[in-house]
C-alpha cells in the first residue's frame, strides 16, 4: 500500500465501444463492448482510426491498481462482523454493500462513526419536508379573488 500521497495517479483508460457502432444503419447496436468476430472487421484486424480494444496493456502499476485516489484500499461490507474485521486498520475505507436494508445501514453507520472508521458511501437519512401550514381563508374570498384576476379583452 501507498502511504503518504496525496492523490493516486492511475493511467487514463479509452473508451472501449463496439466496431462500428457509429454507422447510421446500425442504430439499433447498442456501444457496450463486445468483441469484435468478423472475418473482415477493422477493429478486429487493428487498422488505424477504428478504435482500440481491450488488451493488457492498459492494466495499472500494481502498486496503484485496487487503491482509491486518496490512496485507501477499499472493503465491501455485508455485516457487522466485516465492519469490525477492519476497525483497528489504517488505510482502509469501508464500502456498504448495494444489498443492505435501510436499518443495517443506521445500525452500521452509528458503529463505523464511533470506530472512526471512513465509508465511501455513508448513509445519510433523508430528510421529510415538512407540511406547510395552510391559512384559514373563507372559500368564498379564494373564489371572488379568481374572478377579479382574470384578462378582459
Amino acid at each position: 500500500m501507498v502511504k503518504n500521497v496525496k492523490k493516486v495517479e492511475k493511467r487514463k483508460i479509452p473508451t472501449f465501444k463496439r466496431s462500428n457502432y457509429g454507422a447510421k444503419r446500425r442504430s439499433r447496436v447498442k456501444d457496450n463492448w463486445r468483441t469484435p468476430r468478423g472475418n473482415d472487421n477493422h477493429m478486429r484486424i487493428k487498422k488505424k482510426n477504428v478504435g482500440v480494444m481491450p488488451m493488457i496493456g492498459f492494466k495499472n502499476a500494481e502498486s496503484v491498481r485496487f487503491l482509491r485516489q486518496d490512496g485507501s484500499v477499499e472493503r465491501l461490507i455485508h455485516n457487522k462482523a466485516d465492519l469490525e474485521s477492519i476497525s483497528g486498520k489504517e488505510g482502509i475505507t469501508a464500502k456498504f454493500s448495494h444489498d443492505l436494508s435501510k436499518r443495517t445501514r443506521m445500525e452500521l453507520q452509528k458503529i463505523a462513526d464511533e470506530r472512526k472508521i471512513k465509508i465511501s458511501n455513508s448513509f445519510k437519512p433523508e430528510k421529510k419536508p415538512e407540511p406547510k401550514a395552510v391559512k384559514d381563508a373563507p372559500a368564498g374570498k379564494a373564489k371572488d379573488d379568481a374572478k377579479n384576476n382574470t384578462v378582459k379583452g
